[in-house]
């Protein structure tokens, strides 16, 4: 990001462009289906609400993943004076937790069994603007 900000790395191809982000957009909502990511299912963690002690909701997962694709440097140097909280977890009030062991094959029964709530539109809204408003920070292809 900070490479096509400063017009270092530049996409020649628009559809490239749109993948790229695609694919930050799928990582930041890699916890979206019960507080897991693939790699969570498999070592047997979840994110909780630090409040509720439950399931962190969509929001929360996105928010909490959002600050990686924002200052993961900051994130870092954080990481190092306290490796049980990240900022993304203070900020939306979340912990990670040692859970059940999954296959992978249960994100599949949890994708089945979601349905459309307020948290899903919301993230799909914050996710469209926020992806314009990094389209307007790229450089312009010549």
């Amino acid at each position: 990001m900070i490479l096509m900000i400063s017009g270092i790395l530049e996409f020649e191809n628009r559809t490239f462009f749109i993948i790229f982000f695609l694919l930050i957009f799928v990582y930041i909502n890699k916890d979206f289906f019960n507080a897991k990511s693939p790699a969570k299912r498999l070592l047997g963690y979840q994110i909780i609400n630090r409040k509720t002690g439950k399931a962190a909701n969509e929001l929360q997962c996105f928010v909490r993943n959002l600050t990686i694709a924002i200052a993961w440097p900051l994130e870092v140097i954080v990481a190092l004076y306290n490796p049980e909280r990240r900022i993304g977890d203070f900020l939306a009030n979340t912990k990670v937790v040692i859970s059940e062991k999954e296959k992978l094959k249960t994100i599949w029964s949890d994708f089945k069994s979601k349905t459309l709530k307020l948290n899903f539109i919301a993230i799909l809204i914050i996710g469209i603007i926020y992806f314009y408003g990094l389209s307007l920070l790229m450089p312009k292809a010549h």
